[in-house]
């Protein structure tokens, strides 16, 4: 594929990830901050925005001095990426050494992860969960100074919990602690999703900062 003007991205023991640029990975890791202290970063949906959410977010900001929080550029659900990000900036922004950032094409992205959004059981899925931690833990972290990466405990999705498994196995050995915050109330965009649908938004007002609450009511209701 090289002969077609495609180019090497990443590359872990069972796959290969190649772009039809060159400059991919660097103009998205040149739009990013850099900062000298102690970096974490959270890479999450928020589909949409919820108190579980939130609590992470407060934990992790806590606990670092800069917090790099990617939310996923996938346009597929109920939430397009530009809503999702406009609910956790609107619900962060008390947050002041939280960064909100796009995740782009290279975390946990359709193309570095498909079975994330597809949701089957392909055999595929954990050769592409170590291609995803291969990236971030290579290329991504060392650039940007990530040195901790927080997530939420996962009772509740396999293919997350799965991916949070490979994190604990391949973060240390690149130098990048995982911290694993409990579950808030078992709070889940899931559960947030289905009232929803069910025509049942009022009943999500406990489980939604205000500001998500209210962009849902105005939006659904």
């Amino acid at each position: 594929f090289s002969s077609l003007g495609f180019y090497p991205i990443g590359q872990s023991s069972d796959m290969l990830m190649m772009e039809n640029r060159c400059d991919g990975m660097s103009r998205f890791l040149s739009a990013l901050p850099r900062y000298p202290k102690r970096v974490g970063c959270v890479v999450c949906k928020c589909n949409p925005f919820t108190l579980g959410h939130r609590y992470l977010f407060e934990a992790a900001a806590r606990d670092c001095d800069r917090l790099l929080a990617f939310v996923l550029s996938d346009d597929r659900g109920m939430f397009s990426a530009k809503e999702r990000m406009s609910l956790v900036r609107a619900g962060t922004s008390d947050l002041k050494n939280v960064d909100i950032l796009s995740g782009g094409d290279y975390l946990i992205s359709p193309d570095t992860f498909p079975t994330y959004f597809i949701k089957d059981d392909s055999r595929c899925r954990e050769a592409q969960c170590e291609l995803d931690i291969t990236l971030f833990t290579e290329i991504i972290a060392p650039a940007l100074n990530i040195s901790v990466r927080y997530v939420g405990s996962e009772p509740f999705d396999p293919i997350t919990a799965q991916y949070n498994d490979k994190m604990a196995m391949h973060l240390p050995r690149r130098g990048i602690e995982l911290k694993i915050i409990p579950r808030y109330r078992d709070i889940s965009a899931g559960k947030v999703r289905k009232l929803i649908c069910d025509g049942r938004t009022a009943e999500t007002k406990d489980l939604l900062p205000e500001t998500t609450y209210e962009y849902c009511r105005n939006r659904f209701e």
